[in-house]
């Protein structure tokens, strides 16, 4: 880029290359709206070294939009001069952290276990990963325990990666405080270790202290053991779990849930549509999460605008819900199918008009509170039996 640009509005603009992108020394990009620029090295995503150099100035002083800059690890990227907007406040739902970020590209599975050298970077899935079972240490693990949290940003760019086989099933050991994981889809395969003792693990991560938004799971999370507790997302979460979802089929030993096995925090704008089987008898089950308290501190985590459809099947016919195995903490506007779960009860503190039949759940006036209009968080497509989320529909 040798000539300066200077745009009003909200219109963005993407500035790509095969290999390197440069911006050279007096030139000045900036915006005045609320526009968005990406400077993508590598557009192709196949690791040549792409690069990122400016020796000029990105400008995004008076914008409400943002600035990424996508370069390889193998690559290198230098600033130049940026000028944020002092106000800027992060998007409602977005998982933004700042105005003005560069990010790694992750282009294959080698780059994926590279995230582990560095825990505290940013990171931007660069295509579709399909893993074909790779071996892959879950990050921020030693071989027999989480070791160091992910507090960095991970933008999996509404990417898919699939058929990973970590060594703790959950691609992250624990999302950190101020760690964020955004629009990223995962497709996940059964544990291989039928043998172990599993206490809390979904196909994203283990634990959750951070932030996890639009984020999507499906496959399989199963394992002979006598007492794990498995989910479809997150093993257990401290923090917040916002505008995501779970088809993961899950079975297990000890207690099985949908999207989260333990919720201390947060979840907000989520579901969960997979089959959920905890088939010992001291297993329970529960279409959403499988426990909502924090023993710790005496009090419930919080669950709003969410539901559950998967059939839920406990070993011991007591410790299970549409919802839940059995918990507090759950908002009025949680709803789960009680046809195709198979439960009349959610497990928690909801009422039975909570539970909805098939025809019900396919009908947005059946979710009060719940926003279904243009910009809202859901949408009913049509023929569906359930509401998505926006974002699945859009990418």
């Amino acid at each position: 880029v040798a000539s300066s640009l200077r745009w009003s509005g909200p219109a963005s603009l993407t500035l790509a290359a095969y290999r390197h992108v440069s911006v050279t020394s007096g030139t000045t990009i900036a915006n005045n709206g609320a526009g968005n620029l990406t400077l993508r090295a590598d557009a192709s995503g196949i690791d040549n070294g792409g690069s990122v150099t400016s020796d000029g100035t990105i400008d995004w002083s008076k914008s409400t939009g943002i600035v990424s800059a996508l370069y390889d690890m193998n690559g290198t990227y230098t600033s130049g001069t940026l000028v944020g907007n002092a106000s800027w406040t992060a998007p409602a739902y977005s998982g933004l952290v700042t105005q003005i970020t560069a990010y790694k590209l992750v282009n294959s599975v080698a780059d994926f276990q590279a995230v582990d050298n560095d825990l505290t970077g940013n990171y931007a899935l660069g295509k579709d990963i399909e893993a074909n079972n790779a071996a892959f240490t879950t990050l921020g693990t030693t071989p027999i325990a989480i070791s160091t949290s992910f507090t960095g940003q991970f933008d999996g760019m509404w990417h898919t990666v699939s058929d990973f086989s970590p060594s703790f099933d959950a691609i992250f050991g624990d999302v950190g405080q101020g760690g964020v994981v955004r629009d990223l889809k995962v497709n996940g395969h059964p544990l291989a270790n039928d043998t172990g003792f599993y206490d809390g693990i979904g196909l994203l991560a283990i634990n959750n202290h951070g932030t996890v938004i639009n984020t999507f799971t499906s496959g399989a999370n199963s394992c002979n053991c006598f007492y794990a507790l498995l989910s479809g997302l997150v093993g257990t979460n401290y923090g917040l779990i916002a505008r995501s979802g779970s088809s993961v089929t899950v079975r297990t030993g000890g207690a099985a849930a949908g999207l989260v096995s333990t919720n201390y925090g947060t979840i907000d704008e989520s579901y969960a549509t997979g089959s959920v089987t905890g088939f010992l008898t001291h297993g329970g089950g529960g279409g959403l999460i499988a426990e909502n308290y924090n023993y710790a501190s005496s009090s419930y985590g919080v669950v709003t605008q969410s539901f559950a459809t998967g059939r839920v099947i406990s070993g011991n016919g007591l410790s299970v819900g549409g919802i839940c195995a059995g918990c507090g903490g759950l908002g009025l506007d949680v709803y789960w199918d009680v046809q195709t779960t198979g439960q009349t009860s959610s497990g928690g503190n909801l009422p039975a008009s909570n539970g909805l039949t098939t025809a019900q759940m396919s009908d947005p006036a059946s979710f009060v509170g719940w926003d279904f209009g243009p910009n809202g968080a859901w949408v009913v497509p049509p023929g569906a039996t359930h509401p998505v989320l926006r974002w699945q529909v859009e990418h």
